[in-house]
């Protein structure tokens, strides 16, 4: 199963009686691992910062079909080009490994997250700054913000076992 963002889908589903019994790749995780210098991994940005609305037409065309705004085809088809530009970043990143493979694996992997903070009183801070100067704060996070992904739960709990 392809997705990208997969807590927030697979926990839609699983509300109706979904059962992931399959690899599963995350698009969003992934490219977290393979774009770590990408100002945002969502799929919007992607569409343009990796152009691939340019090949979208071109695409739906291919396979004839009709692209619409907010069209869950429309969103498969642009996955299956984002897989395609995720795909290639694997392959160049790890040489000689199975890329779908490595997608399922990093899927599996918390992104230790380096870029700073963009929201909060400590936004534009990175997480490892936040460590020196305010740690209670991060520990106020962690038991207070029920809404902090994986990624960062996992790189505040890196840094704050490091100090």
């Amino acid at each position: 199963m392809i997705i990208h963002n997969a807590p927030f889908d697979i926990g839609m589903l699983e509300k109706e009686g979904f059962s992931l019994n399959m690899k599963l790749i995350d698009t969003l995780r992934v490219s977290k691992h393979v774009f770590p210098d990408s100002d945002y991994h969502r799929l919007q940005y992607f569409r343009y910062s990796l152009e691939l609305y340019k090949e979208e037409a071109a695409e739906a065309a291919n396979l004839g079909i009709e692209l619409k705004a907010h069209d869950a085809l429309g969103d498969v088809l642009f996955l299956k080009l984002l897989l395609s530009k995720v795909r290639e970043a694997v392959q160049e990143k790890f040489p000689g490994e199975n890329a779908v493979e490595k997608m399922v694996a990093l899927t599996q992997e918390p992104v230790f997250i380096t870029k700073p903070m963009r929201f909060g009183k400590h936004k534009g801070k990175t997480i490892q700054e936040l460590a020196h100067e305010d740690a209670g704060y991060l520990r106020w996070m962690m038991e207070n913000m029920q809404n902090l992904d994986e990624d960062t739960r996992y790189t505040i709990k890196k840094v704050l076992e490091g100090n």
